[in-house]
Parts: C-alpha cells; structure tokens; sequence
C-alpha cells in the first residue's frame, strides 16, 4: 500500500528512492525497505473481512494475533512471476515506486513485441528511413531500461522522439522515467516534464485506437501516471505554502483520472485515485461512489482505502460505503443460497459420478454456510465464489452423456430429426423415403408416413404440434396431420424444388423457398397460394418469420437478405453482403433486430424499423454458414464455415467464448431449450459436440457416425439419428425430481442405477402402428418460452412416465392421443398485441371452395374429417349442440350411425386388387403382376 500522501514527512523523491526495488545476488527483485506492518482496524475486520477471510486470503502476510498485515499484501512475488500480466496483478496493491518495474516485465513479454509489430504494419515502418532509426533508438532504450540503465534508457528515447515524436509507446516510457525514474545511480525526477510527456502520450494513443484498439489501454495508462504526476506536484506546491496551485493541481489530477476510468475502464487503480482525489477536494459522495467501482473490480481496495490518509476527510461516507457493500452482497448471496440449495433438494443423483459431485456441492455449500455466518463483505464474496463452483459442477451434470436408449427407426441413413413443441412427438425422415412418427414418453412407433419418392431432407412441426411438413430431396413439401398419420395435402409448384420451409407462428401460412429465385406463402387450410414475393437473383435458401408473424426475411446465395411485409407482399428493406445460407438469418425476441450472418464472416444487426445497420461483429475469413439465438435471445452461436464457432451476447455484441477444439466439419449448432448445452453436428468425424454455455467448455463428445440430432423441449433429452438407420436418446445424469417429492421419496422414485445399462441396446423394429381407442383425454398444456437461468430458477419437471434406465418400464397408454392445444403466442414468441378479430383455424374449410358431393356419405365423412382436425367432437342436437344451417356438411334428416371407417378402406382395397394396382398408392402393376397376384408396387413391397 502506497506509504506517500499529502503533508506526508517524506517528499516524492524521498518517497521513490526510500521504496524502491533492487536485484538481489540471485537476480530477484526485492524492496529496499522493510515491509511495514499495517493493522487492520476492528470495524473494518467487523464490515469488511473477518480474521478467517484475511487469513484465509493472504496468508503469512496477516498476522492472526496482532491484526496486521504486510504493506506490500503478499502479492509482489506472485506478480513478478506473471511477467506480462503484471499491472494488472498489481492493481490492488498499485505503489508509486512499483510502475518502472512493472514496465521492465511488460518490455519483455512477447506481448510488446506482438503490439510493436502491428504498430509497424499500420505505419509501414521500414519504408520511412527517418521511422525506421527512430524505431532502432526505440529498441536500443528498451533495452537499457530492462538492464536498469535509467539515464541511458531517456537518453535513447529522447533520441526516438525527436525521429517521431507521434509514437505513443515512446512518450509513455519517457513521462514514466521523467515520473519515476530514481535509484542509487540517477535522478530523472522532473514532474512538469514527466507530465507533458504523459498528456502527449495519451492523445497519440487516442488517435491510434481506431486501428489498434490495444492503444485504449495505453491512453488510460498515460493519463493515470499524468494523473499521479499532477498529485506528487500539488504535494511539492504544498511543502513551498502556494496552496492555490496545489489545489488547482489536485482538481488538475481529478479530472486526468477521470479521463482514464473513461478510456480503459479496466484499470482499477485509476478508478481508486479518482476516488482519492474527490475526498482530498471534500467531496465524499463522488469519493464513495467512485471507490466502489475500483472495489468492484477489486475486493482489496476496501483494505486499501482504509488506511489510505487521503480520506481523513470522508471516512463516514467510506464507513457506509463499507455498509452498503456488505448489506448487499448479503442479499445477493441470501438469494443465490436458496437457488442453490435447491439443487440438492429439487433434482435426482442418478449415477455414482453425479452421487459423487453431490457430496462435493454438499461439502462446498457447507463452507459457504460458514462464510456467511461470519457476516462481512469478505466472506461474502468468498461464500459467493463457492456458490459458483457448485454451479459449475451442476453444469457439469447437465450434458447429455448417459446413453438411456437405442432403437432401429429406419431401413437406411437417418437424415432429419423433429421433436413436436410440447414433446408428445418425434419425428424421424430417412433415405427409406418414409417419415415415422413415434410417441417421445414410451418410444412407440405410431405411424410410418409413405408417399415421398426421394429421401426425406427436412422435418417441421408447427408451433401447436398438430401438423408435420416433410420435404423429400426432390423438393416435395407433403403436409400431415400427426395425430392421426394421414396426408393432408401437398403444397408447392411443379418444377420449383424447396429450399426450405417455415410455419408462421400462428400455424395460419407456410412460407418455402425455392429454387426459381421466390419465396411463396400457402394457406395452411386450404393449401392455396397466398403471396409470392420475388427479387432474388438466386434461389431462396432461408426464410424466417418474425415472432409476431407480421414479417419474413429471405435469404439468398447472391449475397442479399430481403425484409417482407407479410400482409402486403412489399419490400420493406434490402440488406447486402449477407451470406444467405441456410440458417443465416434470425429475429430478436422482441422482432426490433434482424440479425444477419454476412459473406465477409461477420454478423450484423440491423434495425427493423429503417434498416440501418446497428453494430455488426468483427469480419472474418469465409462465410457464416450458421446462426442459432437461444430461446430467451440473449446469446447467438455463430458458425465461420471451416473457421470457428463462437459464442456471443446478442444484446451488445460481446464476444463470450470461442469454442475450442473446433473441427472444420461442424455445420449446423443448436442451443438446448434451457440454454446450458450448445450441440453441434460434426459432419468431417459424425459425432455431435456438446459445449457449456456457461464456461465455453467442451464437455462431451457423442460419436457413432451420427448425422443429425434434437433435444427435447424440456431439453432433459438429446436424441441423435445415425448411418445406421438408428435413433439413441441421450439423457443428464441427474433429473428433476416431482414437485412436492420429499428427498426420501425421491431417493425411492429413482431406480438403482446399473451401468450394464449403458451399453443395452433394445432394438425395436418398425411396425405397423396400432390405432389409439378412446374418445380423447384432455389435451398437454401450453408452457411457455424458458428464460435464461430458468434451470437454476425452476428445474423442469420430468415427462410422466419417463425412467433414466432406459425406458424399460413405460407406464399405461393413454386411452387416446389428443392433439396436442395450440400455444399462447403472446407467451410463446413474445409477439406483439394481436389484431382484435379472431384469427382463422389453420384447418378451416372454406365453404366455397369445398368440392359438392352428391352422397350424403361423403358428406358424413368430411363433416367427422374436419371436427377432428378442428378439435371439435360433432355436435349433437340431443346434447343441446346446434349446426349452422348454412354449411355444406349438413346432416339434418342422416342416420345417427357412425359410419363404419373400415368397411370403406377393404372396399377400396378390393377394387384396387380387381384391376391390378399396388394396394397403396394405386399405380398399374402390369399384365405380368396381374398373373403373379402381386398387390405392391417395387416401391410399396418390401414395406409389406
């Protein structure tokens, strides 16, 4: 801690030579003076750090019997050893006399060479002689000052500066030695001249800043040093009686260190002098709240600032700033406890690792109990670091590695996994040309979806989960109906093959992307063509609907992305340089940004509004290939093609965590539902890549010749489809326990777990599905959009029927599926108000251009087709019910008989078999299949 202050015994000269550092026989680096013992004051050891904290912090260096602690607080060895880091080791313990040292280790770290390099490159050095000797005084004075020449080093650097007196580096080391340039040899001490340098060091490093964002932290260096010579000037002005100079010196140092916290936040010691300087003027409330931030980034600048004499002046403000900083990390630490807590409480240990971790977490939260029993700022925060780690070991338990199933799906290569929203459904497409549909809680096959004649490519459910898109490879775009496996329609154009396809959110439109250069929206209803929007040189590669569906954005390989006005089919703005790949564009949550991956390898985000450009993400080499925004749009996942992944903050733009190793084959990244998993598909070595969100480290590595995979809403699951034709499900090694389950009960709930389980393959082979009986059950609610940290909040709650060992006991069926009810959109997508009238069914049947049929059969049959995909159970007069006399489907005077399903389809069956077509889809077997009795087509027959 820093001995020197105004009205102190010692003048600033005294001060440096009196603490300054030598080289000892062994070449280490020691004070010439004694550390001096420094206590602590019983109301700081009672606000601010109990024994146990300092003791537990420092170390030799606190004294537990006489309260004191070294002045240097033990850290100068450790500093010293981290050679380029040091500055900013020393922030907390920042002396006067310690700034030349600091400079000898930064001068030879690898880091200054690096920065001297580019600095070069910018100024293209070696093309200007005069430069090019102005940089060699440079190294030459360099050189002296790591050897500890002081008055060798100035001489090379004034020789430097007068070749280029632009160069900041250059005026930086001079200011410094002019600042603090003492020992047994030499003198430099010239404040006014150590000051003027300083000053013109920080404005040539402001003026590099544009192209070397490095030089900010150089300005804030310079104008905290200028700072400080201002200070050690007003104490010289002190001594000789002129107190209106040192005043206006001391408000001279305020405003230079304000200039610094503006310039380089991250330098602790310039928010700590701002401080410093507002109580020297009386000003105690800009003193605490300035002192606070230095302690923000620094816990041990309370310690500091308590026996600083500088703030003789303001001690009650610091004495409640002490108070508040305690009142408030208790708080936050009273509410991060509870949430930690229920960590324990609220989830299952499956496995022997995850029981292991638990006695860990157990064993931590038992220490952070007794930190926060002692009840002081210190503790604290050290109890808080321990709640850290216990989240870092839940997170841990988090990644889907515990293999829980493995079942055959597909006779050929698993291309495309769907999950429904709500987790009722998975959806499977493979190179079979089949779509299957399976029940998620028990692995049921319940439909295999046949009509594709190419291998299926992409699988969309819609937001309510009632109906299924498939696209085969020929570009074919079939809706279904998932709860009861049936064809609703076929939508598209001839000769146009999809690109891809999107639900809007309220289920109303389709949009598809095709290759003749449109992007058409089709009624869902109906299957009519609603708009077409064109502009596109190329084929449209991705289309993405805003969440409150009022706009869609298009994406195309000619290096533009379209904004359309959904309603009228306009052209509300044109974005270029955009890669437009697939999966390159996506909305913020509130549909204000759009955000774009660009041909240059940046990301930008433009406004929606005016589609000015709002910040863009550095340039890199290649293309963004991919874009993914967790479900709370807080975080995006960027794919570089062949270059990196990285993690970012959606809100500012922030780099987070470059993911590491990256392998070039990674292509397609997905967040998990409650954001603490991020997959990517690995198609160079098929494996799936599970990094932490919350660490940006690789946690697991699933490998197995994978192609695709989904996880499941509540993202308890990952389920991965592979070469083989297979589907695995992967789950956590812990589960949520059910709500109101005390911990014995639970602790019976969850099976033993046996690891021969691991390995247990149960292959089901695909079967014809059975059809559910019953008239219905009531239908999943709705839940809504996950918030990030809601896995921390409020653990999801497991499926009903779902057991970690593998599903090996899967509860009763329910008597019938219900079709799963349509989600809140305002909840669910964050949209905007909608419109006051009452928005359409997506199965609504216009009545005009419903087909007339003369057989009331018929019309018995599309009356029941249509109340089932409306949700809706006929209605019976009888029952109070009422028709609408005005619709095509009326049945006054009919039989209330149900007609019989059945009897229909084995009449249609024969009358294929009589004239010799395949028994599923009807195509002319031939004269020669006629003669063999043959029922199935080439395509149909080994399916039958």
């Amino acid at each position: 801690m820093s001995l020197f202050h105004l009205g102190s015994k010692l003048t600033w000269e005294q001060y440096l030579r009196v603490s300054s550092f030598v080289k000892d026989l062994k070449g280490q680096i020691r004070q010439t003076n004694k550390a001096a013992p420094v206590p602590v004051p019983e109301q700081t050891r009672a606000l601010v750090a109990s024994p146990q904290a300092l003791e537990r912090k420092y170390g030799q260096s606190y004294d537990a019997l006489t309260h004191t602690l070294d002045s240097d607080l033990g850290r100068l060895d450790q500093a010293f050893q981290a050679n380029g880091e040091a500055l900013h080791a020393l922030r907390h313990s920042f002396d006067y006399h310690m700034a030349l040292v600091v400079e000898q280790l930064r001068l030879q770290s690898q880091t200054m060479l690096n920065l001297e390099k580019r600095l070069d490159a910018i100024h293209a050095t070696l093309e200007n002689p005069v430069l090019t000797q102005a940089k060699e005084y440079y190294r030459i004075g360099c050189e002296r000052l790591v050897k500890g020449l002081l008055d060798k080093a100035l001489e090379a650097f004034l020789e430097s500066e007068k070749k280029d007196d632009t160069n900041f580096m250059t005026q930086l080391l001079i200011g410094k030695l002019y600042l603090y340039g003492i020992n047994d040899e030499c003198n430099l001490i010239n404040l006014a001249a150590a000051e003027r340098h300083l000053r013109a060091a920080a404005r040539y490093a402001k003026a590099e800043m544009k192209l070397l964002p490095e030089a900010s932290q150089f300005a804030g260096e310079a104008l905290l040093h200028a700072a400080i010579s201002c200070y050690a000037q007003a104490d010289h002005q002190g001594k000789k009686g002129n107190k209106i100079e040192a005043g206006r010196l001391i408000q001279e140092s305020l405003s230079l260190s304000k200039q610094a916290t503006k310039i380089y936040p991250q330098l602790s010691e310039s928010h700590y002098h701002t401080a410093k300087m507002a109580a020297l003027i009386g000003d105690g409330k800009t003193a605490a709240a300035v002192l606070e931030k230095a302690i923000t980034l620094n816990e041990e600048y309370c310690l500091k600032a308590d026996v600083d004499p500088e703030f003789r002046y303001t001690r009650k403000e610091i004495t409640d700033l002490f108070l508040q900083l305690r009142q408030k990390s208790g708080d936050e630490l009273s509410y991060k406890f509870q949430k930690v807590e229920r960590l324990l409480t609220e989830w299952s240990f499956v496995t022997e690792e995850a029981r292991n971790a638990e006695a860990d977490m157990r064993r931590i939260l038992a220490e952070a109990r007794a930190c926060m029993a002692r009840k002081t700022y210190f503790d604290n925060r050290d109890a808080m670091q321990l709640l850290q780690q216990i989240e870092v070991i839940f997170q841990s338990l988090l990644v889907h590695k515990l293999a829980l199933h493995k079942m055959s799906a597909h006779y050929g290569r698993v291309n495309v996994i769907a999950i429904s929203p709500h987790g009722t459904y998975l959806a499977s497409g493979g190179t079979d040309r089949t779509v299957r549909i399976w029940r998620l809680s028990d692995n049921q096959l319940l439909f295999t979806l046949q009509g594709h004649r190419e291998a299926i490519s992409e699988l969309t459910f819609s937001h309510s989960g009632a109906v299924l898109a498939s696209v085969d490879r020929k570009g074919t775009v079939r809706l279904w109906q998932v709860a009861k496996g049936q064809m609703l329609r076929e939508i598209g154009e001839p000769g146009a093959a999809v690109q891809c396809l999107a639900f809007s959110p309220d289920d109303s439109m389709l949009a598809i992307g095709s290759s003749n250069r449109d992007a058409t929206l089709w009624r869902v209803a109906d299957g009519r063509l609603v708009q077409r929007v064109s502009g596109h040189k190329s084929s449209v590669d991705t289309v993405v609907f805003s969440y409150d569906g009022s706009m869609l954005a298009t994406g195309s390989p000619d290096n533009t992305a379209m904004l359309w006005d959904v309603k009228e089919g306009k052209l509300r703005h044109r974005f270029l340089g955009c890669s437009g790949l697939a999966n390159s564009l996506a909305f913020s949550v509130n549909d204000k940004i759009l955000i774009t991956g660009a041909n240059d390898g940046s990301v930008r985000f433009y406004q929606v509004d005016d589609g000015s450009l709002l910040y863009a993400l550095p340039a890199k080499n290649g293309n963004i290939s991919w874009l993914a925004l967790s479900s709370s749009g807080s975080t995006l996942a960027t794919v570089n093609y062949g270059q990196s992944l990285q993690l970012w903050d959606a809100t500012d733009g922030k780099l987070l965590y470059n993911l590491t190793p990256f392998s070039p084959g990674i292509t397609a990244v997905r967040f998990s539902p409650d954001e603490t998993i991020v997959a990517a598909t690995d198609f160079q070595d098929r494996s799936i890549k599970l990094w932490n969100v919350h660490d940006g480290k690789l946690a697991h590595v699933i490998a197995g010749d994978l192609t695709t995979s989904a996880f499941s809403p509540d993202g308890t699951i990952l389920v991965t489809g592979d070469e083989t034709g297979s589907l695995r499900f992967w789950g956590r090694m812990i589960t949520a326990k059910p709500a109101g389950m005390s911990v014995a009960a639970a602790q019976e709930h969850v099976p033993e777990f046996d690891i021969s389980d691991l390995g247990a393959e149960q292959n089901q082979v695909p079967r014809s599905p059975a059809r559910p009986k019953g008239n219905g059950a009531a239908a999943k609610p709705v839940t809504a959009r996950p918030a990030a940290g809601d896995w921390l909040e409020r653990p999801a709650a497991p499926r009903p029927g779902t057991n970690v060992r593998g599903y090996d006991k899967p509860p009763a069926l329910p008597e019938r599926i219900a079709d799963p009810a349509p989600p809140n959109i305002e909840s669910v997508y964050q949209a905007k108000e909608p419109p006051a009238e009452e928005q359409p069914s997506p199965f609504e049947v216009d009545p005009a251009a419903a087909p007339r049929r003369s057989s009331r059969v018929i019309d018995h049959i599309l009356q029941q087709i249509a109340g089932e995909m409306m949700g809706d159970a006929p209605a019976n007069p009888a029952e109070g019910g009422s028709r609408d006399q005005s619709s095509p489907f009326d049945l006054s005077g009919a039989s209330d008989r149900p007609f019989d399903f059945s009897e229909l389809e084995r009449q249609r069956q024969e009358r294929r078999e009589k004239s010799g077509r395949c028994l599923v889809c009807g195509r002319h077997l031939g004269a020669s299949a006629k003669l063999l009795k043959m029922k199935y087509c080439r395509k149909h027959y080994f399916n039958h």
